[in-house]
């Protein structure tokens, strides 16, 4: 694919990024507004994603995901109150995110990790049972920094997903929620396991950067793929709208040359995949 020109390309979205943490966001969506792109802006605590949702709500390019940061959780920033408060605004949201685990000594500490299980597992419980009683289904972004087989024990625990069979039949839906990873970096076997459960996987550059993170995008089926930035890089510098769709074009590219198919036929399948979930 040679460099687009955006305004006859598909449609993009950008599955995980926080427009909420960029200090121009509000020109970041108009832009991309204007370039055929949208967003999951995932946020970090419940208070930021009431913040955001005020801030955007003139943006139809932009979907606010509820986000509970598993590092915010990890260093007491987020309260048991916020994670109520969490749970309360869940009652009305469809997005959450980002949510998960993060158990790297380099992010966290790691004497965190049983509040940041017993939280991840408040959230699953809180998201499949509101999907049960209204009927609305949860879409969950998921951060699992060495933790993935943790999170899949307690999406499966709770329903979100169900424990798929290694027929290779097609479990997207069967479980209550829809869960995306973000920016997977588990074991191979962890792969398999989130692919049987019905797991979709958010692509960012970084991850095509890393031979594993290659061979994992070989591996996930279509029908599973989404593309993401994870921008800002940086809290303080502007974003440039043109640089985060160049991003995700470069995505696109990447993932195209990894598995062998036109760029073009692979972006309408990803364009599916986005509107079987966003609209």
């Amino acid at each position: 694919m040679k460099t687009p020109d955006f305004k006859d390309s598909y449609p993009l979205l950008d599955a995980h990024c926080h427009l909420d943490l960029m200090p121009n966001g509000e020109e970041v969506a108009r832009s991309c507004a204007d370039l055929n792109t949208s967003f999951l802006a995932t946020t970090v605590t419940p208070q930021g994603y009431q913040q955001a949702c005020e801030r955007f709500s003139s943006y139809q390019n932009v979907r606010v995901a509820l986000g509970a940061h598993p590092w915010w959780i990890a260093d007491g920033r987020l309260s048991p109150q916020d994670i109520r408060l969490f749970c309360e605004l869940a009652e009305h949201e469809r997005y959450l995110g980002e949510v998960g685990i993060d158990l790297s000594p380099h992010h966290v500490d790691p004497l965190s990790q049983e509040i940041q299980t017993e939280t991840f597992g408040i959230i699953a419980q809180a998201a499949a049972r509101l999907t049960q009683q209204t009927g609305l289904v949860r879409i969950l972004s998921i951060h699992s920094v060495r933790s993935s087989e943790i999170i899949l024990d307690i999406l499966e625990r709770t329903g979100c997903v169900v424990s798929g069979p290694s027929s290779g039949k097609d479990t997207r839906d069967a479980g209550l929620c829809r869960c995306i990873f973000h920016w997977f970096t588990g074991s191979c076997e962890e792969l398999w396991r989130a692919i049987r459960s019905g797991c979709r996987f958010s692509i960012n550059e970084r991850m095509l950067a890393t031979k594993r993170g290659r061979e994992y995008c070989r591996l996930i089926p279509d029908n599973r793929l989404l593309l993401e930035t994870d921008l800002p890089e940086t809290y303080e510098a502007p974003t440039d709208p043109t640089a985060l769709i160049t991003s995700l074009y470069r995505t696109l590219e990447g993932l195209a040359k990894i598995r062998n198919c036109p760029a073009d036929e692979l972006a309408c399948r990803i364009d599916n995949n986005t509107q079987s979930l966003f609209v």
